[in-house]
């Protein structure tokens, strides 16, 4: 366990000594540019600096000059030989500047907004993997289900049919003629026949 804990802790160790060394640097503040004036010019005429930066203009010639902005937001006055002369830009943008004396002599200075450093993040260790036990698998006992209980169901009896309602059939009124009595026809009158004469029988004397 001791020879696996040395190398990580020599690792922790470095990589501290690389944030504190970061963050030193990333603290730091920048320089400060100097842009000198000699030969009735600026050099360098065209710089570029974040917000927050001071700027320091030094006359090395033995003619007088200025550094004065362009839109009133500096002037240095006039500046012998050696003489300097500082400002800082807290905003960002663009600033033009001439020389009072010598209005040839331009310049101008870029200003970027300030970036600002994310902290560093702690490194992250791995440590060792450590291997673990198999689990042990436990098994617990299978209770056995009681017995379904069966019920049994008595179908109902089927519903006796129903006998659709007999419709006694609706019969015309009979119609009895009314048949008149003949009229009594006179019997005819039989002519009067005169009655056969019934022949006498003959006696004899013969004994017939």
């Amino acid at each position: 366990m001791k020879s696996t804990l040395n190398p990580i802790a020599a690792f922790v160790a470095s990589v501290a000594l690389v944030v504190v060394a970061g963050a030193s640097s990333a603290g730091a503040a920048p320089e400060a540019p100097v842009v000198t004036i000699d030969n009735f010019a600026f050099a360098p005429a065209d710089i570029s600096i974040s917000a927050g930066t001071t700027v320091t203009w030094t006359n090395l010639q033995g003619a007088r000059h200025t550094t004065t902005s362009d839109t009133g937001v500096w002037d240095s006055d006039v500046m012998a030989r050696d003489q300097s002369f500082a400002f800082t830009f807290d905003q960002a943008g663009d600033f033009a500047y001439h020389c009072d004396i010598h209005p040839e002599m331009l310049g101008v200075v870029h200003v970027v907004a300030a970036v600002t450093a994310a902290p560093a993040e702690a490194p992250v260790v791995e440590a060792a993997p450590v291997e673990e036990a198999a689990p042990v698998e436990v098994v617990a006992p299978v209770e056995e289900a009681a017995p379904a209980e069966v019920v049994v169901v008595a179908e109902p009896p089927p519903a006796a049919p129903t006998a659709a309602p007999t419709i006694a059939p609706t019969l015309a009124p009979t119609v009895v003629p009314t048949v008149a009595p003949p009229a009594p026809t006179a019997k005819p009158q039989p002519a009067y026949v005169y009655p056969t004469p019934t022949p006498k029988p003959v006696y004899s004397y013969n004994g017939y």
